[in-house]
């Protein structure tokens, strides 16, 4: 005999993740500033600036995490939480 099919309790529905094509364009602008801050980065290492290139990774892993928080407070879909990475290396690209 055939096993009978188990309805679930509850409705699952809302666990779907639905891409947003904006998701790739924040992907495709961050790319380019991460690769040249990291190129950045390297030339200040090879000068010895090891101090300098803390504080820069530090205040960019802080712009991450308090863009992602403000994205979240403003309810940003969760595919565009890229945003916050743009903007961090954004602001670190000088």
């Amino acid at each position: 005999m055939p096993a009978k099919p188990v309805k679930s309790g509850f409705d699952t529905s809302h666990t779907r993740v639905q891409e947003r094509i904006a998701a790739y364009g924040i992907i495709a602008l961050t790319l380019p500033l991460a690769n040249l801050n990291s190129l950045k980065l390297s030339v200040l290492h090879g000068r010895g600036l090891h101090q300098q290139v803390a504080k820069i990774r530090m205040l960019r892993h802080g712009l991450i995490l308090g863009g992602i928080f403000v994205c979240c407070r403003i309810a940003v879909l969760p595919s565009h939480l890229l945003i916050a990475g743009l903007i961090a290396d954004a602001f670190t690209a000088n």
